[in-house]
């Protein structure tokens, strides 16, 4: 049985524009990452190096929502 769901991941063209998008539906930034050839994310997705900006955002204050995992693949496009 499912008792939640984490995140969702949504990848996106441009990371600024999305996230003042979904401001605006009332969600907020929880946290904010730039993996850039971080080992074991490359390995786990199966390629060979990775560049990405991302940013969670969730609606409310508590710790059990569900938030939206944008993405912004820089490399590879």
């Amino acid at each position: 049985m499912i008792l939640g769901i984490y995140h969702v991941n949504i990848n996106v063209s441009d990371l600024d524009r999305s996230t003042e998008f979904y401001e605006r539906l009332g969600f907020k930034v929880v946290d904010s990452f730039h993996e850039n050839g971080t080992p074991g994310l490359d390995r786990g997705l199966g390629m060979p190096y990775t560049n990405t900006r991302a940013r969670f955002m969730a609606l409310g204050n508590s710790r059990h929502e569900t938030v939206l995992d944008l993405v912004e693949w820089i490399e590879p496009e």
